[in-house]
């Protein structure tokens, strides 16, 4: 028969080679994404990270009295229903679309650009369409603008293939 002391160091032992797995884990992906592992969150999957990232601006938002979001109309649901949220709320939304070819132009999130804006939203690949969205063209023109710019970058997440949208 097995004592409750000896129960109990296995699933310690069980728990410390977990915690040593998310320890690995955690500093792979950080590597990936020359991020600090101290950065890296895990989440149970993109519609809890987005949450995550748009509802967790918020109250630094209203602190420095932004109001404003910005993001696209080919957002995955996961991004447009939190935002949706936020409008219900009393947050201003500016919804950008695409260009014929489906990607967002860079200039359209400049020129929709407000001094209250706190959020720029686009996603990195469509899911349905596949038409990557010109992300560090759109990050160059948010350089001089203290907003933050998310990426819901569930879909090219460990991809680098598939047409990049360009303003060309």
């Amino acid at each position: 028969m097995t004592s409750s002391s000896e129960m109990l160091a296995v699933a310690h032992t069980y728990g410390q080679v977990a915690k040593e797995r998310v320890v690995r884990a955690r500093a792979e992906v950080a590597q990936v994404v020359d991020a600090k592992p101290e950065e890296v969150t895990f989440t149970s999957g993109a519609t809890e990270s987005n949450n995550l990232a748009i509802f967790g601006l918020v109250a630094h938002a209203e602190q420095a009295g932004k109001r404003h979001i910005l993001t696209t109309e080919i957002e995955h649901k996961a991004v447009l229903e939190p935002i949706e949220k936020l409008r219900e709320l009393g947050f201003d939304v500016t919804v950008v679309p695409p260009n014929r070819g489906g990607w967002v132009e860079p200039t359209s999130i400049t020129k929709a650009l407000r001094p209250d804006t706190f959020l720029v939203s686009v996603m990195g690949i469509n899911n349905e369409t596949g038409v990557a969205q010109p992300i560090e063209e759109i990050s160059q023109s948010l350089s001089d603008h203290d907003a933050y710019l998310h990426v819901d970058a569930a879909q090219p997440s460990g991809k680098r293939s598939g047409h990049s949208g360009t303003s060309e």
